[in-house]
């Protein structure tokens, strides 16, 4: 196995700190020559399994591959099933069809219908302005998705502080718009004061203005509900969308920031693969599992709260009569160098087409995500840490700074690999058929223990299948012990690997991957890092390698170990994870 221009983060990810450190320049592009590399090694001597079993998760059987994309999917029974959605980026000084064929150009691009467009709005924003959006979205048979802001211009300001929606300043602009959106008779999703969980929302009570007082967020939240109730506007369904990660203040917790059940109709998670630049997104290259595999996993549980400051995870269950349908509002990745068109986007070490081929594959069929019924595609170029990034799988017509820079056919043709499974479905669900009956918790969720545990997360699912010459990436997640440790907790992190044959090997930076043996006598594996310091929650990206053409197929296992420092891996220890997955031959 050879690791591309490997991001041998781990140690970074396992040093005490407020934050992980990063890396002083971006990730270089995977190159071959950078490589170390080593050869599969002969299959040990003794045939006796070793004592690294899996110890806390299942792995789930592995799924049916995709099939060819039916013209229209439908409505499974019961309910079951995901819709598709994307923002798309209206043109400007656009006619009155413009944006309606732009939606439909994306439509054709992806071969499959999606029945959900999403735009955002600033707070004074009149839905009945030239060109109408929502009326084109309506005319090319989406359902639209309002993402409305409760700042001046979508940015924080004291004139629109939570308390003065509390007051009562702004109901006659709430008034105004909901009577258009009763007007438009059709359903509206509306995702109002979105990701209230992190700084760069009006919403977010830790601005000075919002006197770090969850409780009036939820009071604010209340009252704008109710003047829609008010005025009869029971076409729009509310959507209460965080941030996959909270900024870790208390009065960020989602638990803290739930406004009711009675209030809201849907519950949104939004994540972005910014790539490797220092300001954008956290600073690195994430998965679509690093980013949501976590949070969507907790919401579906019921547990709405964040993760508190130092890392003490809080995991108060919300006082909720039931489940919500969750959905994924915003998600989307950067790619390769040579990936993307636009000059000066941020870049990745994950090849954006598998990213997005692999994430799609995950949110279909990864028991996290069982109560998930809608995914909506970033299609656009955005700004984040003073840097542009493209997201896109399609360039969109009449937008400057877009439509000039085109989309590699890679990129659509994931895509369109990805929507083709029929888990996505081309039908809009009744939300009121979909809400799950109580909370459900998966398998790998973590129970509370006394010692710290990690999770290991790959970009391909458990079961999955990747190819050769594809890229696997792996994250990992430690957690500090569930009651407070005194002093500290010392251990040793392993990461090994047992490839088809039997042959074992150990992740040991800067060497990558070291073949060791199980026989009697035989030394340990080494370390990926040794005398680990774990007493904070910390997460980031452990490696990023390329799965070479020579390696053989079949089913890998990739086990990661927290030991005690000194000890022997091989015996096992209180927290072992393990993910399998399936290798096969390139296309």
């Amino acid at each position: 196995m050879r690791t591309a221009a490997c991001v041998m983060m781990i140690g970074c990810l396992f040093l005490p700190g407020p934050v992980c450190a990063q890396p002083e320049t971006p990730t270089e592009t995977p190159t071959e020559t950078a490589s170390p590399t080593i050869t599969p090694a002969e299959t040990p001597t003794e045939t006796a399994s070793p004592t690294i079993t899996p110890a806390v998760t299942a792995t789930p059987t592995a799924s049916p591959p995709p099939t060819a994309a039916p013209t229209a999917t439908g409505v499974p029974k019961g309910g079951d099933g995901i819709m598709l959605g994307a923002f798309i980026p209206p043109p400007l000084h656009a006619d009155r069809d413009e944006y309606r064929e732009a939606i439909l150009d994306f439509d054709r691009a992806a071969g499959k219908r999606h029945t959900h467009v999403m735009y955002y709005a600033e707070f004074n924003y009149d839905i009945d302005a030239y060109p109408d959006l929502i009326g084109q979205i309506r005319a090319a048979g989406k359902t639209p998705i309002i993402c409305w802001q409760s700042g001046r211009e979508g940015a924080p300001d004291p004139a629109f502080s939570n308390s003065s929606f509390i007051r009562g300043d702004h109901d006659s602009s709430i008034r105004k718009m909901a009577r258009k959106c009763k007007a438009f008779g059709d359903t509206i999703y509306m995702r109002w004061a979105h990701e209230m969980n992190i700084p760069s929302s009006p919403a977010w009570p830790g601005h000075d203005f919002n006197r770090r007082a969850p409780g009036e967020f939820i009071a604010m939240w209340r009252r704008v509900h109710q003047i829609f109730t008010d005025e009869g506007a029971d076409n729009v369904k509310w959507i209460w969308s965080i941030n996959y990660l909270s900024s870790p203040e208390p009065f960020s917790s989602y638990n803290a920031l739930y406004p009711g059940d009675d209030v809201v109709d849907m519950i949104g998670v939004s994540g972005l693969n910014y790539g490797d630049h220092p300001t954008a997104g956290p600073g690195f290259s994430v998965t679509a599992q690093w980013l949501y595999v976590p949070v969507m996993r907790d919401m579906m549980a019921g547990t709405y709260a964040a993760p508190a400051a130092h890392g003490s995870l809080v995991r108060g269950l919300a006082r909720l009569g039931r489940g919500k349908p969750l959905g994924s509002f915003s998600i989307g990745a950067v790619g390769l160098p040579s990936e993307t068109t636009v000059p000066g986007s941020t870049t990745s070490t994950i090849p954006k087409a598998e990213w997005i081929r692999h994430g799609y594959d995950a949110l279909a069929h990864m028991e996290e995500f069982r109560t998930l019924r809608l995914v909506l595609w970033y299609n656009g170029v955005a700004a984040s840490g003073g840097v542009q990034s493209d997201f896109r799988v399609l360039a969109n017509r009449n937008k400057p700074g877009d439509s000039e820079y085109g989309v590699p056919s890679t990129i659509t043709q994931a895509y369109r690999d990805a929507v083709r499974d029929p888990r996505y479905v081309t039908e809009e669900l009744d939300l009121s058929l979909i809400a799950p009956d109580g909370f459900y918790s998966a398998e790998s969720s973590l129970p509370p223990a006394e010692y710290p545990q990690h999770e290991l997360l790959l970009n391909v699912r458990p079961g999955g299948v990747i190819r050769q010459g594809e890229t696997l990436s792996a994250a990992f997640f430690l957690h500090p012990a569930e009651e407070p440790m005194t002093g500290r907790r010392w251990v040793d992190a392993y990461v090994v690997a047992q490839i088809p044959g039997g042959g074992w090997y150990a992740y040991a930076p800067p060497r990558a991957w070291a073949p060791f043996g199980l026989g009697r006598g035989a030394p340990p594996p080494p370390a990926a890092v040794y005398g680990l310091d774990v007493h904070r929650e910390i997460q980031g990206m452990a490696f990023t390698m390329e799965m070479e053409r020579d390696l053989p197929t079949g089913e890998y296992a990739v086990y990661s170990i927290l030991a005690p420092r000194g000890s022997d891996p091989r015996r096992g220890g209180p927290d072992l994870r393990v993910a399998k997955f399936t290798l096969g031959e390139a296309p």
